[in-house]
């Protein structure tokens, strides 16, 4: 009878052995499905996410990219391209769509942003310092003629080139007023809308202020000084 007993229990905890080990043969099988699946959702969201930037359309792509990136396993060279194509390439590439449609400021904005939050990536910081440098260059380029008479850097070199061409020609400056005005001319670009208030040469050097026609406080002081530097 003991041994009918102890033979019963024995079988007893064989079947619940074998029957965890199928449970947890089924869960691994499960996980992997699942795994498998998920891998294969964020392949299809990447891909999608590539061709629709190709396309233009950053908007779906970036909602391809955000899927790529919730489906990709944790630490997966895939989860990584997601999130470097939504936090970099992506913002890059609305950059450039928006210095196409003429919004170079919205552009500045945008890439400033960006310097910012990759300052800690020396590569990314790098190309991104060269890219706002070429922006604001051609943003400079395609100021209408009217915005850029306007903007004191800009007339200050403009001011400086006419006067260094001069000075080359000539090898001296304008002596007065009246031969700065005929190399310079009043209202008419890169004067028309700053006036001359005052201007010297001594020395070989010179200095001239310019005071803004439209804000009476902005004045801009140019001066050359004839020592050898």
């Amino acid at each position: 009878m003991g041994k009918s007993s102890s033979n019963g229990a024995t079988r007893k905890m064989r079947d619940l052995a074998v029957a965890a080990m199928l449970v947890c043969c089924a869960a691994t099988v499960e996980s992997g499905d699942d795994y498998s699946s998920n891998h294969r959702l964020a392949v299809h969201a990447f891909d999608a996410g590539v061709d629709n930037k190709r396309r233009g359309n950053l908007k779906q792509a970036e909602q391809n990219f955000n899927e790529a990136f919730r489906y990709a396993p944790k630490n997966s060279e895939l989860r990584q391209r997601a999130l470097d194509e939504l936090e970099y390439e992506l913002p890059l590439l609305n950059v450039q769509r928006l210095v196409l449609t003429g919004h170079g400021l919205a552009a500045e904005l945008e890439l400033k942003k960006l310097l910012e939050a990759h300052a800690e990536h020396p590569q990314r910081r790098t190309q991104l310092e060269k890219i706002l440098a070429n922006l604001d260059q051609l943003t400079r380029s395609q100021q209408p003629q009217s915005s850029r008479t306007q903007d004191g850097q800009y007339v200050m070199e403009q001011v400086r080139r006419r006067l260094a061409e001069y000075h080359a020609q000539n090898e001296r400056y304008p002596a007065g007023y009246r031969e700065l005005n005929r190399l310079l001319p009043a209202d008419t670009p890169p004067l028309d809308y700053f006036d001359v208030i005052h201007y010297t040469t001594i020395r070989g050097g010179f200095t001239l202020v310019l005071r803004s026609k439209t804000d009476r406080q902005n004045t801009l002081t140019i001066q050359k000084t004839g020592l050898l530097r």
